[in-house]
């Protein structure tokens, strides 16, 4: 077995910096050394470095908070794409800099993690460039043991950074957002130094095997130098009181020079307990390499949580509660869709609003008056997409989305305007069912309009469209971002007059980080009215196999669903690829090719049709997480969100759909600004029980379970049995699991 010659590593700090050191430690052992504190920065461009460091800067820490500061105005850009008349802003950078020494010699293996750095990063060691990366919001590993001094001698670390989003090319993740103003470079989170003698552990993975009360262990080993032997030994501990629940070693493993080994170990876990509130909490994995005479070659302590799977309880109350009139999606004006093939045209069709697709049958179109000003412009915009819909969804539900500010052109001005473009659509063979009466109105400032006015403008409208032969145009209300108390005030107006309340037929919402609630089922909850959800949103980037966003879709979907939803609409069905956007679109084309592929989340909504068809009757459904309200409802609002969200119902058929989303594990979308709005719960399987109470005495009923995420889409994995109304499956995170019983009759009613 390999050591290396040194006996102790020791590291320090020089320079003008916060002095450290790190107690002795053979050096066969790991350590991770943290070089955070404080580091020289000076702001400069990408292709030379300064001359001169003139600021200090904590680390975690962007650039603002440097001393001296830079102007208040230095990082504030609100642009969304950049071109070639930004090139010179491309080109500015912010350098960091600091000197650490290592006493002794080096060791054989030497990593710098570098965690977060926006936007873009360069890394240089002593000079010599080891490494670079466009990952702004994901953590980079670099092998620096090449360019590392030993024996004493100072190391200079330089980390740059671009200093805008304009740093970026256009595909890569830019955090951009509408409501952002600013966008501030720099080192965001922890750096740090990994040293150990070789072999070395990689990296190790555990999950837990519920049924066979065992853990499984895969590690990866390397070996940076000659042939040598090695096993592994694993070690778990309950993490509270340090008890040993398990161990096991592996076989004795030969390692080439430059070897990568995996090894995969099973643990038997000692009175195996599945995780509960009131019961211990999680373990710690302890994994150790050492060499076959038994001594230490390097030792990996990582804290993972191997009895981890859950339970959860989910009922469903009997009693029918509101229908499903369909789902579907808005389309803003389809950018080059004009120029796309026919084929590629009615092959998108097919795939969200065909039967054998999603089987969408709403779509709502913006009428902004900044690319649809009138009629005539309106149908130019939009025909050749209604006509393709139309072509292969014969069931459709049309509602033209009205959009402007009613309070500045008046509200009789505002809904005269748009009913006449209802009618100008009509005679070019675009009907409408439905009108919306504003799109987002307290989503500016000023409002589009105050919450004061809903009812008058819902009258205005109804009045307009009357005077034009367009009684059958039925009217939604006003779509707020969320679920909130202003977007409930714009209905309470419209409920307290009764004339209004007449006059309307929907109540509406979108749903991005706000979505239904049960106060919010209390006030749509009016005989004869439906509840409408026209925006289920989020934006920023994705790639096709983005599992926390298909998971996030189809949870708000569920929550909405258990809260009186009747009509669930994604922002965007298909548009031409963003890189920076692709999140608010279920597919994405491209205009020159006519090629387009879906993400992730469509074959989520497809999973999730299979249990809930057009005319399912929803049940309640709530969990026996009693933390809190937010979690027993399990309710998808701000903050921090549940763990398990849950919907079922009885379709016509009479077959009834239950359909479950795990969120916990959904990455932080915005890294770096806090997750106080959107905190979703860390990673963990679940065992649920699903509880029908209309199906205690129905005998026992036989599901198809259907299971989507990362791996696997919409794959039929098999049966499950429903005794006495309860049937348990496993779900993990970012998984929706769907199951669907046989059609049976009596029908539903």
């Amino acid at each position: 077995m390999k050591r290396p010659n040194s006996n102790f590593v020791v590291l320090g700090l020089s320079g003008c910096m916060l002095a450290m050191s790190l107690a002795a430690a053979p050096a066969a052992g790991r350590r991770v050394i943290s070089l955070d504190g404080t580091w020289q920065l000076a702001e400069g461009q990408a292709d030379r470095r300064p001359a001169l460091f003139d600021r200090k800067v904590p680390v975690p820490g962007l650039a603002d908070l440097a001393e001296p500061a830079f102007a208040p105005d230095t990082f504030k850009n609100t642009k969304r794409l950049f071109g070639p008349e930004d090139a010179a802003l491309a080109q500015r950078s912010y350098w960091y800099r600091r000197e650490f020494v290592i006493e002794g010699e080096a060791p054989a293996v030497a990593t710098l993690l570098v965690r977060k750095a926006a936007f873009g990063s360069t890394v240089y060691l002593n000079g010599t460039k080891v490494g670079e990366s466009l990952a702004s919001f994901t953590a980079n590993w670099y092998d620096v043991r090449a360019a590392l001094r030993g024996g004493g001698a100072t190391n200079e670390l330089v980390i740059r950074v671009g200093a805008s989003r304009a740093s970026l090319p256009p595909w890569a993740p830019l955090a951009w957002d509408y409501e952002k103003k600013s966008y501030i470079p720099g080192l965001f989170d922890s750096v740090e130094l990994a040293l150990s003698g070789t072999p070395n552990i990689v990296q190790v993975q555990v999950a837990p095997e519920i049924s066979n009360k065992q853990a499984r262990v895969v590690a990866q080993v390397h070996n940076a130098e000659g042939p040598t032997r090695a096993r592994l030994k694993f070690v778990v501990r309950e993490a509270k009181s340090g008890k040993v629940v398990g161990q096991a070693e592996s076989e004795p493993q030969t390692l080439a020079t430059g070897a990568d080994k995996t090894v995969d170990v099973r643990i038997a876990i000692t009175d195996c307990r599945l995780w509960w509130p009131t019961q211990p909490g999680p373990c710690t994995l302890e994994a150790e390499l050492t060499g076959v005479d038994g001594k230490p070659v390097r030792s990996l302590r990582d804290t993972e949580i191997v009895d981890a799977k859950s339970n959860m309880a989910i009922t469903a109350a009997s009693g029918a509660r509101q229908n499903l009139i369909g789902m579907g999606s808005t389309s803003a004006v389809p950018h080059n869709y004009s120029r796309l093939p026919l084929e590629s045209r009615l092959d998108m069709a097919r795939m969200v609003w065909g039967h054998d697709g999603l089987g969408f049958r709403v779509c709502k179109l913006w009428a902004d008056q900044r690319w649809a000003p009138n009629g005539a412009q309106m149908l130019s915009s939009y025909k050749s997409l209604y006509d393709d819909i139309n072509s292969v969804q014969t069931n459709m539900i049309w509602m033209y989305g009205a959009t402007g500010n009613a309070q500045r052109d008046g509200l009789e001005d505002y809904a005269a305007h748009h009913a006449q473009m209802v009618a100008d659509c009509k005679a070019g063979g675009m009907v409408f069912q439905y009108v919306g009466t504003c799109n987002e109105p307290n989503g500016s400032n000023p409002y589009l309009y105050w919450p004061s006015n809903a009812a008058a403008l819902v009258k205005d409208f109804r009045a307009e469209l009357d005077k034009r032969g367009l009684q059958n145009v039925k009217i939604v209300s006003p779509e707020c971002p969320g679920v909130d108390s202003t977007g409930m005030s714009y209905i309470r107006n419209i409920k307290d007059d009764p004339a209004a309340l007449a006059d309307l037929t929907a109540f509406s919402s979108h749903s991005a980080n706000m979505c239904f609630t049960p106060e919010y089922y209390n006030l749509c909850n009016v005989p004869g009215k439906e509840s409408w959800q026209t925006e289920g949103d989020a934006n920023g980037p994705e790639g096709t196999n983005d599992a926390g966003l298909a998971a996030t879709f189809a949870a708000k979907a569920c929550n909405d669903f258990n809260f009186g939803c009747q009509v669930w609409m994604h922002f965007l069905a298909y548009q031409d690829y963003d890189p920076r956007d692709n999140a608010t679109r279920i597919m994405g084309y491209d205009p020159n090719t006519g090629g387009h592929q879906p993400f992730l989340k469509y074959y989520y909504y497809k999973q999730l049709r299979l249990g809930f068809k057009d005319g399912c009757l929803f049940r309640s459904s709530t969990s026996d997480d009693t933390r809190e309200d937010r979690y027993s409802t399990m309710c998808f609002t701000y903050g921090d969100k549940p763990a398990i969200v849950g919907a079922a119902g009885q379709n016509v058929d009479g077959s009834w759909g239950l359909n479950v989303v795990n969120l916990t594990g959904v990455p932080e979308r915005r890294p770096g600004s806090g997750r106080r709005s959107a905190n979703y719960q860390p990673a963990a399987t679940y065992d649920i029980t699903y509880h029908v109470a209309e199906l205690e005495k129905a005998g026992k009923l036989s599901f198809t379970l259907y299971r989507s995420s990362s791996t696997v889409r919409v794959a039929k994995q098999g049966t499950v049995s429903m005794t006495g109304g309860n049937v348990t499956f496993t779900i993990a995170p970012l998984e929706l699991v769907t199951l669907v019983s046989a059609p049976a009759t009596p029908a539903a009613k």
